[in-house]
């Protein structure tokens, strides 16, 4: 017999011991991200935890302050994937040394009762976009997954996390004999400040946006639910509240995706298969042959939401703010040039109100106080911001996720500037 528990967001506890993407108690992404629900998980229970699976370099997926609580003899489990030396970097300096990096679909035994085995990134295609090229090098996925093998019962649940599965081809190359039995996933696409933080677009637009993209998202579920035929799902892995345009995410996002127990509902409805949605107090009970589900918690998602926070920012340096663009974009070429990247045909302006900034990466110039709106990304922000992005202090991707950043695109289509989005996460000195 074994025990799942889902605490919050893709934070999985396997009987006390093995516990996934631990996210509990941080504040994250300058706080504009808090656990949700509301977590009061007893902190001596991560005493006990043995083994740790980190999917991706996110911060709700390995949350330090969830992290510290555990002992300095737990196994953490990796990807193999190059970027992810910044979390055994991270990892390291705070006294965890036992590190293990896991390849693309190889079984690995951990204990008597687990085998994991890692799933590539399944969403290369961008959610925006409708496309999916696995040849397309510039298209970065880090979203892995997981398959965590029952050894004694021989039973294979298959998680998820936020790697979307857009892409079954990529899962069959690795994973085209296997029998899942439970299947763990994430059921929004919400983790994104797109169409939210887009200034050229009105609420109506924004809600309308936002429900084709969840629909488009759900068609590539459902056809892979169909194809792995799984006895149980588990909706999880989208639980967190914003902190910073709170009102306005509620607004433009539908209930029928932001509320898990809905959600649970639907699919169960749609695919006529077994759906829960686990809270840190209901259990997922594993036997051979069957499985039980304990649901303790009876508010679900309406009395569980923590109080907002204020965004807190670390201080930038005196340097001056234009010398450090200049350097910062004659940096980024040679990034370009190092990672084999494609350098943008679209201009990005940086608009801060009382003055302006236009970057032409083909011309390598920057002009100030005027762009035009057309093949334009503008970035609509306090300059302190891009200055700490600028200074590698804050990073351009999580201060997106954590829907601080407001944006203008001309024209509104996001292969057009998929390079420019690309070369932005290198745009630092």
């Amino acid at each position: 017999m074994h025990k799942f528990k889902v605490i919050n967001n893709g934070t999985i506890l396997v009987n006390e011991d093995f516990i996934m993407d631990p996210w509990i108690y941080g504040h994250l992404y300058n706080r504009s991200w808090s656990p949700f629900p509301k977590q009061n998980f007893d902190k001596k229970r991560l005493k006990k935890i043995k083994f740790c699976f980190i999917s991706h370099l996110h911060q709700d997926h390995w949350d330090l302050d969830t992290i510290k609580h555990f002992t300095k003899n737990v196994t953490f489990f990796l990807p193999k994937l190059s970027f992810n030396k910044v979390i055994e970097k991270t990892l390291n300096k705070i006294g965890y040394h036992k590190i293990k990096y896991i390849e693309y679909g190889k079984f690995q035994k951990i204990s008597p009762n687990y085998e994991i085995a890692v799933i590539p990134p399944l969403n290369k295609g961008a959610l925006e976009t409708d496309v999916i090229n696995p040849k397309d090098d510039n298209a970065v996925a880090i979203d892995t997954g997981l398959v965590l093998r029952l050894t004694k019962l021989n039973i294979n649940n298959l998680i998820l996390f936020d790697n979307s599965p857009y892409d079954i081809k990529v899962f069959q190359k690795y994973f085209k004999d296997i029998n899942i039995q439970n299947l763990f996933f994430n059921y929004n696409g919400f983790a994104q400040d797109y169409p939210l933080k887009y200034n050229m677009l009105t609420t109506s637009q924004k809600q309308k946006i936002s429900y084709e993209l969840q629909l488009k998202k759900e068609k590539y579920l459902l056809k892979f639910i169909n194809y792995i035929k799984p006895k149980l799902l588990i909706p999880h892995s989208s639980d967190f509240i914003l902190n910073h345009n709170r009102r306005l995410f509620f607004k433009i996002h539908s209930k029928e995706f932001l509320d898990k127990d809905r959600y649970a509902k639907r699919i169960n409805k749609i695919t006529d298969i077994k759906a829960y949605a686990l809270y840190a107090k209901d259990t997922l009970v594993v036997e051979k042959e069957k499985f039980h589900v304990d649901i303790k918690t009876k508010n679900k998602e309406k009395d569980l939401k923590p109080s907002p926070m204020k965004l807190h920012f670390p201080k930038t340096s005196n340097k001056n703010f234009d010398h450090l663009l200049s350097i910062a974009l004659n940096q980024t070429f040679d990034r370009i040039k190092k990672y084999k990247l494609s350098i943008p045909n679209n201009k990005l302006g940086l608009d801060f109100g009382s003055s302006k900034y236009l970057i032409d990466f083909k011309s390598k110039k920057i002009t100030k106080n005027r762009f035009v709106k057309n093949n334009i990304l503008i970035l609509l922000t306090k300059k302190k911001i891009v200055k700490l992005i600028l200074e590698k202090k804050l990073h351009i991707n999580n201060a997106g996720i954590g829907c601080y950043l407001n944006w203008e695109r001309y024209p509104n289509k996001y292969l057009n500037f998929r390079d420019l989005y690309q070369c932005l996460n290198f745009f630092h000195v």
